[in-house]
C-alpha cells in the first residue's frame, strides 16, 4: 500500500492543462478493490471538443492490471495525446470534424516513459494493446 502512494503523488503532477489525471477510488477502495487511473477532461471547454467529436471524456488504466506506475503512465500518455489534439483543432479551427495531416499526426510527439514502460522487460501483460489504444486515437 505505501509503495503506492508515491505513484498516486506522480500521477497528480501531469495535467495542469485541459486533460488531466485522476486516482479514482480513494484509500479504502484503493486497500479494498485497488484503483485505477483515469485520464479525463479537466476544462468544460475540452468536455465540449470531446462531446461535439464523438470522443471519449475519460479512459481508464487499472493499477492491478498495468502496476501503479505503469497505469499512471498510460494515463498520462492519454492525457498527452488528447492535449495535442485539442490544441491542434483550437490553433487550426478544424470545426467539429477530426481531420488532421499527416505532417500533424507526425509532428506528434509521446511521452518518453511510455517508451520506456513498453521497453521495459518487467511490463505488465496487456500494457503494450492499451498503449496501442493510445497511439491510436485519431487514426
Amino acid at each position: 500500500m505505501e509503495a503506492v502512494l508515491p505513484e498516486i503523488e506522480l500521477a497528480k503532477t501531469m495535467g495542469d492543462g485541459d486533460f488531466h489525471v485522476v486516482v479514482l477510488g480513494g484509500m479504502a477502495t484503493l486497500v479494498r478493490d485497488g484503483a485505477s487511473y483515469q485520464g479525463t477532461f479537466g476544462s468544460a471547454r475540452a468536455g465540449e471538443w470531446c462531446r461535439t467529436r464523438g470522443l471519449r471524456l475519460s479512459a481508464s488504466f487499472l493499477m492491478d492490471l498495468y502496476t501503479p506506475a505503469g497505469a499512471a503512465t498510460l494515463a498520462r500518455a492519454w492525457c498527452h495525446k488528447m492535449q495535442y489534439f485539442f490544441n491542434l483543432t483550437e490553433t487550426v479551427g478544424l470545426g467539429d470534424e477530426n481531420v488532421f495531416t499527416k505532417e500533424q499526426f507526425e509532428a506528434y510527439s509521446e511521452p518518453t516513459e511510455l517508451g520506456a514502460l513498453l521497453a521495459d522487460p518487467a511490463a505488465p501483460k496487456g500494457v503494450g494493446r492499451r498503449a496501442d489504444q493510445v497511439r491510436k486515437l485519431f487514426k
